[in-house]
């Protein structure tokens, strides 16, 4: 028998080790609602000055020319007007500052794909391609100008979000500069990493303006401690920026530090990633041809990390990734190569910690997979990976998304691999070996092969681990996020019925008999009804809750792929709303819509309708809280929603691994919703509560906020997708044998 043919022996597994009590979870703002939230005004002007001077006070500003007049309508000549007096005073061999008004161009070039177009940008003369603004790395101001008929409210959010995306664009930079003009007054904004923005309201007829100005300009040219020392260098390709990152990486003396550190340099990064700048600010960057070699490892550092993380938080992401390989290498795990912290220079400001993370691998996001197949086999891993961490490490993720979730190109034949150090395993802990998908299959001759590579311990707890330090609430991103943990308590009980534990495959059950031993295979049953009542325990993060976090990164990936070479099928707006939203009413509602036995129409695309097979049995195993299961029935076990995910995924790839809906490329453009209509008008059902209007998916919704404002929904038929909702209570009166037999004759997993 073969490496990738023997059964593994299963290890006993234990539960001791609690997650943290989680919280009824607060709304996941976008980030206008996350900025007005953490501003404030300068008192005066000179406090304004004293914080635009730290570190440098010996900004000075001549006397204000007598002709000098400022207004809305001319600020950009005025400012720029400043500027060209810096140079000459200050920066002689600096390139000339310009202030422009954009026109009708968005600026390009961010890591986000943002559409947003601020109205006033400053950035170097030679930065301007003509008329056109510089890419958003390049800017160095960006400015709102308050239109006719908008509220004050509305003009202040704009100026922010230009605030939040010049952040995110530059990640250089802890502090960022913008402005907001009307015909009155000017507001002077600095946008602070990790805090929040600050800003001074000043009239144009203010005699303290053009120092207020002269000042704000110099930090434009010399940006000081608003700037982070280790970007060296910035290098403009035709469409992007790439950096130079000086990273300090400890001297060792037998393995151990000795307290002195050196200079690594690391060329040609480029950003393809940033989040949050006002909260965990977070940025990516990578050099795919990264020749850079740390000491102590022969692997390439090719992913730089970049995040400010709270002083005094109970877990540190490289402390757990070091313990999860201590005993040997866990594949699809990202491992780190290296980790810094870095004081920040604003601390009486900012209470975080920069922190920087050197790593070798690197993939695709799980939303860009090209095939179902392949994303199929990167699910099955995923949770092989889930599992060996909570039963092998004491370790929960607890922030799966379709983010957190790489894809690393894998060929069936290893001489075929374009990059095999990017997936290569290094030595194993052989007494725990994790089989994967293609091992599995006889596809790999190393079972530990995997196109998986799960990412970002940011939220992760390391169970072993007991101090006094502080828990962070959020365990999970909007729309992939366990109802449970959103909640913060059980979901109640709406459909009082064990789900199957389904069927082993052959070949899984040859691989895993102790684990088919654990779960034999049992059809759905009705709970007691002793189980439902009203929940007293407190509910904790567990292996279940970050599995019903995988299922909704499949549905988001088969909701929104769009096959290359067939016809255009816009995604039922229903269906899309009740899925993007913040509101965990909506989901569960969406979830209940999923166990009805017809594909709602545009939820799919028609060439993947044989994916809603599959799709309502995982929906079918995480519907029920596990919290509602007796505690001596085998699904009442952390690892049941794993195993029967696992088992399903597997059969239905057995079925249909060579149909083309299972091969069919897919398009870089995804699918769209047709209409934006409020999902609230899609619920009916008296058994919930009436949920909010919902957000939109993060992408959609940078483009809608800018342009858009609040409509009021349509008129319009009932969305496919809900009106099996409301159908539930009439569906739950079925009895046992009526709801098996309905489960037999549901079209099963093979295609056609």
């Amino acid at each position: 028998m073969s490496e990738t043919q023997e059964p593994l022996k299963d290890e006993a597994r234990t539960y001791t080790h609690e997650s943290s009590p989680v919280k009824s979870s607060k709304h996941y703002a976008e980030h206008n609602r996350d900025d007005e939230s953490k501003s404030s005004d300068f008192e005066t002007g000179a406090t304004l000055l004293k914080f635009l001077r730290q570190g440098e006070k010996g900004i000075t500003a001549p006397r204000r020319p007598k002709d000098f007049k400022f207004s809305k309508k001319g600020f950009a000549q005025a400012a720029s007007s400043i500027a060209a007096s810096v140079k000459e005073r200050h920066f002689n061999e600096s390139p000339l500052l310009v202030f422009k008004e954009t026109g009708d161009d968005a600026p390009l070039g961010h890591c986000v794909r943002t559409s947003c177009k601020p109205d006033i940008i400053a950035a170097w003369k030679g930065h301007f391609d003509g008329e056109k603004p510089p890419l958003w790395p390049l800017i160095r101001l960006v400015g709102e100008d308050a239109s006719k008929g908008m509220s004050r409210k509305y003009q202040d959010g704009q100026a922010k979000s230009y605030l939040h995306y010049l952040l995110l664009a530059r990640p250089d930079l802890y502090v960022a500069q913008g402005i907001l003009v009307n015909t009155t007054q000017i507001t002077l904004q600095v946008g602070i990493g990790g805090h929040g923005i600050r800003s001074l309201v000043v009239n144009w007829t203010d005699k303290a303006l053009f120092r207020l100005l002269y000042v704000f300009i110099y930090r434009l040219y010399s940006p000081g401690q608003f700037a982070d020392p280790t970007y060296t260098r910035v290098d403009t390709l035709r469409d992007s920026v790439i950096y130079t990152v000086t990273i300090m990486q400890d001297i060792k003396v037998a393995g151990v530090p000795n307290g002195e550190k050196k200079q690594v340099v690391c060329p040609n990064f480029a950003p393809i990633f940033a989040s949050n700048p006002f909260g965990t600010r977070t940025h990516v960057l990578f050099n795919p041809d990264s020749e850079v070699s740390l000491s102590g490892s022969s692997k390439k550092l090719r992913v730089l990390k970049e995040q400010l993380c709270r002083i005094g938080t109970r877990f540190d992401e490289n402390a757990i990734i070091e313990h999860i390989h201590e005993s040997g290498i866990v594949p699809g795990f990202v491992q780190a190569l290296h980790h810094e912290e870095n004081k920040l220079p604003l601390s009486n400001i900012v209470s975080s910690a920069g922190r920087r993370l050197g790593m070798c691998q690197y993939g695709t996001a799980f939303d860009t997979i090209g095939t179902a197949l392949e994303m199929l086999y990167t699910v099955y891993d995923l949770l092989e990976v889930l599992r060996h961490l909570r039963v092998h490490r004491k370790v929960l993720h607890r922030d799966i998304s379709k983010g957190n979730v790489l894809y690393v190109l894998l060929n069936d034949n290893e001489d075929e691999d374009e990059d095999a150090g990017n997936i290569d395993t290094g030595p194993v802990e052989l007494s725990v070996s994790l089989v994967f998908i293609r091992g599995l299959l006889g596809k790999r001759n190393k079972p530990q092969d995997t196109s998986t590579l799960l990412i970002d311990l940011n939220r992760g707890e390391d169970l072993e681990s007991k101090t006094d330090e502080k828990r962070m609430d959020r365990t999970g991103t909007p729309l992939f996020i366990a109802r449970a943990v959103q909640r913060g308590s059980p979901v109640p009980s709406l459909y009082p019925r064990l789900p199957q534990i389904p069927p082993s495959p052959e070949v899984y059950t040859s691989r895993h008999p102790n684990r088919v031993e654990r779960f034999p295979q049992m059809k759905s049953e009705h709970l007691p009804e002793s189980a439902t009542s009203d929940p007293k325990t407190v509910t904790r993060h567990e292996l279940n809750h970050d599995v019903e976090s995988v299922f909704w990164p499949v549905f988001y990936w088969a909701m929104r792929a769009q096959p290359q070479g067939k016809g255009l099928e816009p995604i039922d707006a229903a269906g899309w709303n009740l899925l993007a939203t913040e509101e965990v009413a909506n989901r569960e509602n969406l979830l209940e819509s999923l166990c009805r036995p017809n594909m709602p129409k545009g939820i799919f695309h028609s060439t993947f309708g044989s994916l809603w097979a599959l799709t309502q049995d995982l929906a079918d195993i995480i519907r029920v809280d596990r919290h509602w299961y007796p505690d001596k029935d085998p699904r009442n076990n952390p690892e049941f929603f794993a195993e029967a995910f696992q088992r399903l995924i597997l059969q239905f790839i057995l079925d249909n691994s060579t149909e083309d809906f299972m091969k069919i490329s897919i398009d870089p453009k995804p699918r769209k919703p047709a209409k934006d209509i409020p999902a609230c008008q899609y619920i009916q059902s008296a058994r919930t509560r009436t949920p909010e209007e919902p957000a939109h998916d993060d992408e959609e919704a940078e483009e809608d906020e800018e342009d858009e404002e609040d409509e009021e929904a349509e008129d319009g038929e009932d969305g496919e997708l809900a009106h099996g909702a409301e159908q539930a209570d009439d569906d739950e009166q079925v009895d046992d044998e009526q709801t098996d037999d309905h489960r037999r004759k549901r079209p099963r997993y093979k295609a056609g």
